[in-house]
């Protein structure tokens, strides 16, 4: 596992104290702001595509987190980071469906589950280490066989054939289970703030 993504990153718990201590000075807040802002953006433009709602929602995310802080409690594989980043993909998909909901029915939009586990092939280093690190908290809450279906495809950026070829599992099995795990890893995602 990387180090940004330990729970023991002393980074982690320097976020975790400055989000403590913008309760009593909310001027510190801003220094979680500058340090994630360019980050969620990114993240955010890869679920919704398009840099306004990107920002509305990275604005949004901020204004839970600073709200929802005396919520937060450090607990095994939730890190400040993780923490932070089910906020974001959780607001984004909110966003999706109020937006889904607003248009007509016949308009072609991806699935949720694909805007907020997107195709890990055409993703940049950082912003796979940033689904990553949303989902190394909701791996440990999935059942084993879709839990290594989706550590496959999205920490060893197999194929739908790698991964076929080394569970013995049909190629459409291998779709089925994964479309499980991404609706499983939503659910817990969703549960998670």
């Amino acid at each position: 596992m990387p180090e940004e993504f330990n729970d023991n990153n002393p980074e982690n718990a320097h976020d975790e104290l400055i989000l403590d201590g913008s309760q009593r000075d909310p001027r510190l807040f801003e220094i979680l702001v500058q340090k994630y802002q360019a980050p969620f953006l990114r993240t955010a433009m890869r679920i919704v595509h398009q840099k306004e709602e990107a920002e509305d929602i990275v604005q949004e995310t901020f204004i839970k987190i600073y709200s929802k802080a005396k919520l937060f409690k450090k607990r095994q594989g939730a890190s400040f980071k993780s923490w932070a980043y089910a906020i974001l993909v959780n607001t984004a998909i909110s966003h999706i469906r109020k937006y889904k909901r607003s248009r007509v029915k016949d308009m072609a939009w991806d699935p949720v589950l694909d805007s907020v586990l997107p195709d890990p092939s055409g993703l940049e280093d950082i912003e796979r280490r940033e689904i990553q690190s949303v989902l190394l908290g909701v791996l440990k809450e999935l059942p084993p066989e879709l839990k290594t279906v989706l550590e496959m495809r999205y920490f060893d950026d197999d194929t739908y054939q790698a991964i076929a070829a080394k569970t013995g599992l049909s190629l459409e099995n291998v779709k089925i289970r994964l479309h499980r795990a991404k609706k499983a890893a939503r659910e817990i995602i969703s549960n998670f703030v």
